[in-house]
């Protein structure tokens, strides 16, 4: 995923993967932010 979906928001590939439910929390714990829209 990172490297196919690289400088793009990767989010519905990495939701299309089907992580596991303790992936899940580990990532609430390595989120830095959010992008704004950038298609305005």
């Amino acid at each position: 995923v990172l490297l196919d979906e690289a400088g793009r928001d990767a989010t519905d590939a990495f939701e299309d993967v089907g992580h596991s439910e303790e992936a899940l929390e580990i990532l609430k714990g390595l989120e830095i932010g959010e992008l704004k829209d950038v298609s305005k």
